[in-house]
């Protein structure tokens, strides 16, 4: 579903996560999200790191959201992407059902 359409009904609850910085971190999240499902959130929002310096577990993360039937907003972000990177990074979003994308500028590199 639209997030838009959530907005323009009744009051909106949602989450956000932020992808573990160490690579079995996620699991814990993951078990987090178990029992955060039954609190029926309208949507999680899934950050992305600096420069997309978190892709695959930002990806991730944001399909196991959709298995639990939990709507992701997953952060997008095009600092320090190519074009292509940005262009494959949207198609494998798209590919995986993602219907609702947070663009963001995001903090230029120093």
């Amino acid at each position: 579903m639209s997030l838009a359409a959530r907005f323009s009904a009744a009051p909106v609850f949602s989450l956000e996560v932020f992808p573990p910085k160490r690579e079995g971190d996620v699991e814990a999240l993951y078990r987090v999200f178990d029992e955060l499902a039954p609190l029926h959130p309208d949507y999680i929002s899934v950050t992305y790191g600096a420069g997309g310096s978190n892709v695959g577990p930002h990806f991730e993360i944001t399909k196991r959201l959709m298995r639990l039937g939990i709507t992701p907003l997953p952060h997008f972000t095009c600092v320090g992407q190519s074009r292509d990177q940005i262009r494959a990074q949207l198609d494998r979003l798209a590919e995986a059902g993602v219907k609702n994308i947070l663009a963001l500028r995001g903090d230029p590199p120093k």
